[in-house]
């Protein structure tokens, strides 16, 4: 015989044996217990049944009972929890490798950080962090003034090889950085961006005119 039962929280499915050996009758069940769809158990019950003169008997025997342990929870996890992976950090000079040879000028590896620090800042305040191709050029044509920041690794670089030509017009100061997701990392997102225009403010005027200082050093090639 073959049971099977359904509901929200669980599923039941049990099958049972049946020998008939004179008065004795014994049965064997096995049942499997769905409690979700990470969880099971299984349960195996052998029971004897005997007529006789003094009326029936039954005995149960819980043979065997498996459910998920501790341990393989701990070792499968809820898929519901973030798995923390450990990845080796990137070097500034290992980035340099995917950075195109037209992203020039590079900023060093000081500077860069103190770039990220900026865009930090600026990003606490709405309008003055600009991020996003078509965002930042639309911006320069209209006037808006800042700081222009390139990410070294983009790809194609002939979606905005003009853009530093247009800077040079509208006489903006624009430097290149390795990486993308760096950009977007200061900005505090998971996604990468491939420009940023930082507008200056008084909340951290000092931390801007320290970089633009050094970006005007930072030697240009063309």
């Amino acid at each position: 015989m073959i049971y099977l039962r359904k509901t929200n929280s669980m599923a039941v499915c049990a099958l049972t044996v049946t020998f008939a050996t004179g008065n004795d009758r014994r049965e064997c069940s096995l049942g499997v217990v769905s409690h979700d769809r990470r969880e099971c158990s299984l349960g195996i019950v052998a029971t004897t049944t005997t007529s006789s003169g003094d009326g029936v008997r039954s005995s149960s025997v819980n043979i065997d009972k498996m459910g998920k342990s501790k341990k393989a929870k701990e070792e499968n996890p809820d898929e519901s929890q973030v798995m923390e992976v450990e990845t080796e950090e990137v070097s500034y000079e290992e980035k340099l490798n995917y950075a195109s040879v037209i992203a020039q000028p590079m900023a060093p590896k000081k500077l860069a950080g103190r770039i990220y620090r900026l865009i930090k800042k600026a990003s606490q305040h709405r309008t003055y962090l600009r991020n996003g191709l078509k965002v930042v050029q639309n911006r320069i044509r209209k006037g808006e003034r800042g700081i222009v920041v390139f990410a070294g690794d983009i790809s194609p670089v002939e979606v905005m090889a003009h853009l530093p030509a247009v800077c040079e017009e509208k006489e903006l100061p624009y430097i290149y950085t390795p990486s993308k997701e760096d950009l977007g990392s200061a900005m505090g997102v998971k996604r990468g961006f491939l420009i940023v225009l930082i507008r200056e403010n008084d909340e951290y005027k000092d931390l801007y005119d320290k970089v633009l200082d050094e970006i005007n050093k930072v030697p240009k090639v063309f």
